[in-house]
């Protein structure tokens, strides 16, 4: 009686080929993923500053100091802040929570907006304006590390997933081999 051998190079070659794709996958993934992150990180901290520097104005118009860190005590509902500092338009401070570097001196002429992305920070300065008129800016900056680390999380999870995904594949087709051998 005729009795076919187990075909192992075949499940070898169809195991490499599913190995190959969900690599491929899951790079790509990885790619766009990270992308779309670091934008949305951007945008995100860019509307802050926008929406805080507009809560702020009427209280730089005021000079209501109480107001103004009243105001930016909202940021310790965000963990991913390090400091907020309120100018005046003569560069005067007028409000401050967090620990700011010494840019005081660095800030632009013109209050004009501007924001630096380095690897765990993003300055930004933002003028504060209230009808058209240049009140004063805001000097913030947004930690990225914390960020950054449940980023990471994410290709992690994926690449679990499609491991026990291949595995179960794997272990279905050796079971269907098996099957079929047995049958004839």
């Amino acid at each position: 009686m005729f009795k076919p051998r187990f075909p192992v190079p075949l499940i070898l070659i169809v195991s490499l080929v599913q190995a190959l794709v969900i690599g491929v996958v899951l790079w790509r993934d990885f790619q766009v993923h990270s992308e779309q992150y670091s934008g949305i990180l951007e945008y995100t901290s860019l509307e802050r500053s926008r929406l805080l520097a507009a809560a702020l104005a009427p209280h730089v118009k005021t000079y209501s100091r109480k107001a103004l860190l009243d105001t930016l005590e909202l940021l310790n509902d965000n963990s991913n802040w390090r400091y907020a500092t309120v100018f005046d338009t003569r560069r005067v401070p007028l409000a401050s929570l967090g620990e700011p570097p010494l840019l005081t001196q660095s800030l632009t002429q013109d209050f004009l907006f501007r924001y630096n992305v380095n690897d765990d920070l993003i300055a930004i300065e933002q003028p504060i304006v209230l009808n058209g008129q240049t009140l004063g800016l805001l000097l913030i900056g947004y930690v990225t590390a914390s960020a950054k680390l449940a980023f990471a999380e994410v290709p992690l999870q994926n690449a679990a997933i499609a491991l026990l995904g291949w595995m179960l594949s794997t272990i279905l087709l050796i079971a269907m081999t098996l099957s079929v051998r047995r049958g004839l």
